[in-house]
């Protein structure tokens, strides 16, 4: 920051002054089908000369191999990202043998958005992975895995010619491991198991050793991250390039292949995984942010943090709205552009901010090719089926229109009349003036008479038994202390019904340290006071449809009934 503008635009036009910066591989068409490797896999061990340092697929020197820093919780540059929008070239579904009772599934997507790798787990019987093209719409290649299996999917390349599995251990001493597959005919292989995260040292240690998260930039560029560490593998040589501390566990790897969206508790930011180079970030409070997605014209980002979906200006950054949901949840995805599926079940109109329709019955959810795409299971003998549909689905569309002519259908909008209650004994002097200014902030008419109430209240909870002990000691070693715990709320009610709901607790914290000069008792006395930061960052939502006025969908092989 104390360089001159000439000498922090010359760092930031060219990353590492004394290395020549990276040339991107050149992009080429994928095939309908995926031919065999021209540059397949290298097995660990054998003799490579593009690896400088040690075998192929050999874990790197990771205190001498290239740093990119992570996100700090200020801003850097100005956040500039062109639109990228994604095509709709796909079919509209594939055709998927019947699935085992038991069958857990899981999928990643390829970073064009035209393979899908699925992978059913079964506890009793063996594991199947299912490599798809969405393009042609059909199932390229089968494997069956050992039951006592531990893969799980990270990734697949944009060219359907690699699948990247990985397996956790939680061994103090033994690092977690990673499988490349390819195709051959209409059969996965695995090629190899590697450890791309073990090493011994202080530096990057056991904690370390789990792939956490993976993806393909490019058929020669392979990303796996842990512990917030990101590294760029080229698949073709194993050779690691680079790593990132981006400090994230929510990463989003943009459909052209080239940005990398990371998010952590205080800042967003890009990176250039190309050339290994930290764009741009901002810092933004989105603590626990579950799930991030850009709309598929590529000018809006969302970001989905406990309670609320942020959108932001893809092209800027600037934050758009912040809308109120139930809780967070990785399968928060847009469908369409002026629509949130929230939790791969509720869709959410983004203007009016309400649930508007529900749809039921899928395994999992995802996008690709601008639509929505449902895994539909049958029965133990009924094909399954992964099904794509532009939300809402016509009917649906229909119903939400005529249902929205209907007064009654909205319980509240802007304009609709609230009385406020205020019951927090303890609390804030200024709170009932506080919570009337968000009344009106969601565009609502305070009046003491009116049928539907803004609750908010405080009270006791249960008071119960805990036992605290040092580190390394046996519970049973420990000191009995009585925990009362204290509820706050904040409810919209009318008559019986809730509305919409907010409550907060105060419970035993799993590891907490005393301050000087306090005992452990009185320690214990600061976790039991009530949560008042729910009435002061409260954001109530501007509609809230009648309960059972959104429609619902149910999910089936055969479509959307």
């Amino acid at each position: 920051d104390k360089l001159s503008a000439a000498d922090q635009k010359y760092i930031e036009d060219n990353d590492d002054p004394f290395k020549a910066p990276a040339t991107p591989a050149p992009s080429t068409p994928a095939p309908s089908t995926p031919a065999p490797a021209t540059t397949a896999p290298t097995t660990p061990g054998a003799s490579n000369t593009a690896s400088s340092k040690g075998k192929p697929w050999d874990p790197p020197n990771f205190k001498s191999l290239r740093q990119v820093p992570g996100l700090p919780k200020k801003d850097k540059k100005v956040w500039a990202l062109e639109p990228v929008v994604t095509k709709s070239n796909l079919a509209e579904r594939v055709e998927l043998p019947a699935f085992d009772f038991h069958d857990r599934p899981s999928g990643v997507l390829s970073v064009n958005g035209e393979w899908y790798a699925l992978l059913l787990t079964n506890p009793f019987k063996t594991h199947r992975l299912f490599l798809c093209n969405l393009k042609q719409g059909t199932v390229v290649a089968t494997a069956e895995l050992e039951k006592d299996s531990k893969h799980l999917l990270a990734a697949v390349s944009p060219d359907g010619r690699f699948v990247l599995t990985h397996h956790e251990v939680w061994a103090n001493k033994e690092a977690g491991s990673a499988s490349i597959w390819t195709v051959e005919g209409s059969e996965l292989k695995k090629q190899f198991d590697w450890k791309p995260f073990e090493t011994t040292g202080d530096f990057w240690d056991n904690r370390k050793s789990n792939v956490s998260w993976g993806a393909f930039a490019d058929p020669q560029r392979m990303l796996l991250m842990a512990d917030g560490y990101v590294v760029n593998w080229d698949p073709t040589t194993g050779k690691a390039n680079y790593q990132a501390h981006l400090k994230s566990n929510l990463l989003k790897l943009l459909p052209d292949g080239k940005h990398l969206l990371a998010v952590t508790d205080d800042a967003i930011g890009v990176m250039d995984v190309t050339a290994g180079r930290l764009l741009f970030y901002k810092g933004m409070e989105v603590f626990g942010a579950s799930a991030i997605d850009i709309s598929p014209d590529g000018t809006k980002l969302l970001v989905h943090k406990s309670n609320s979906i942020v959108i932001l200006d893809f092209a800027t950054g600037q934050p758009i709205k912040d809308i109120i949901v139930e809780g967070s949840n990785s399968d928060t995805l847009w469908a369409g552009n002026d629509h949130i599926l929230v939790g791969g079940k509720d869709l959410l109109d983004i203007e009016q901010e309400f649930v508007c329709w529900t749809y039921t019955g899928q395994k999992t959810t995802f996008t690709a090719g601008g639509r929505v795409w449902f895994l539909a299971a049958g029965s133990d003998k009924t094909p399954s089926a992964l099904i794509s549909a532009d939300l809402p689905h016509p009917e649906a569309l229909a119903k939400i229109q005529e249902a929205q002519k209907d007064p009654s259908f909205f319980a509240l909008s802007p304009g609709t009349k609230v009385n406020l209650l205020v019951d927090v004994p303890g609390g804030p002097v200024d709170l009932h003036a506080t919570l009337e200014k968000k009344l009106q902030a969601a565009g609502y008419v305070y009046d003491s008479l009116a049928e539907i109430t803004l609750t908010a209240k405080s009270y006791p909870g249960e008071s119960r038994e805990i036992t605290v002990s040092d580190f390394g000691a046996h519970p049973s070693q420990g000191r009995k202390y009585q925990f009362q715990t204290n509820i706050t709320s904040l409810q919209m009610v009318r008559g019986m019904t809730v509305l919409w709901s907010r409550v907060s607790g105060s419970y035993p914290p799993p590891i907490f340290n005393t301050q000087a000069g306090e005992s452990e008792a009185a320690a214990l006395k600061r976790y039991e006071a009530p949560h008042m930061g729910i009435y002061e960052h409260a954001v109530l939502p501007k509609y809230m449809a009648n309960p059972g006025r959104a429609g619902k969908t149910e999910i089936t092989p055969e479509g959307l009934d």
